[in-house]
């Protein structure tokens, strides 16, 4: 093979598949064959045992990740969406303080309502129409009758007769 520069391991292909096939895949096996870091211990040692299946060498840990990657963008979105929860509770407390502070000293504060339990509402039951009954029409196509052929007697036929 030539030179492969520019196409790197897609050079194996050759002219087959087309361009913008062989890029997608030279971008896809830069990223697999990258070094990574592992999503807890934080090392550059990460290998790929299987599509999805990660072991990082220094800690012998075994994770799930992405096809290619140790970690995808939405696995990297949830685990903010999880870090962030531990500081909800806090915002509660924040946002009565505020409350309290934007309230003048002439207004009394507002008696504490305890909420009100739903009760359970039970399903309607709703009746279901009946499904219309659709005819179907027969089809009636009429043939048109064949003619009979008219034969030609000649002269001598008739005379024959």
């Amino acid at each position: 093979m030539g030179n492969t520069k520019k196409v790197g391991t897609t050079g194996r292909f050759g002219v087959r598949y087309g361009r913008s096939i062989r890029k997608r895949v030279l971008a896809v096996e830069t990223k697999q064959k990258s070094l990574q870091t592992a999503p807890k211990s934080g090392f550059n040692k990460i290998k790929r045992l299987a599509p999805g299946i990660f072991k990082d060498i220094k800690t012998g840990e075994i994770f799930a990740g992405g096809a290619y990657t140790a970690t995808t963008m939405t696995g990297r979105i949830v685990n903010k969406m999880v870090k962030q929860r531990e500081f909800l509770p806090h915002v509660g407390e924040l946002i009565e303080s505020k409350e309290k502070t934007e309230k003048s000293p002439e207004q009394k504060p507002e008696p504490e309502t305890k909420p009100v339990k739903k009760e359970k509402q039970t399903k309607k039951t709703v009746a279901k129409k009946p499904k219309k009954e659709t005819k179907v029409k027969a089809k009636t196509t009429t043939k048109p009758k064949k003619e009979k052929k008219k034969t030609v007697k000649t002269k001598k036929e008739e005379e024959k007769k």
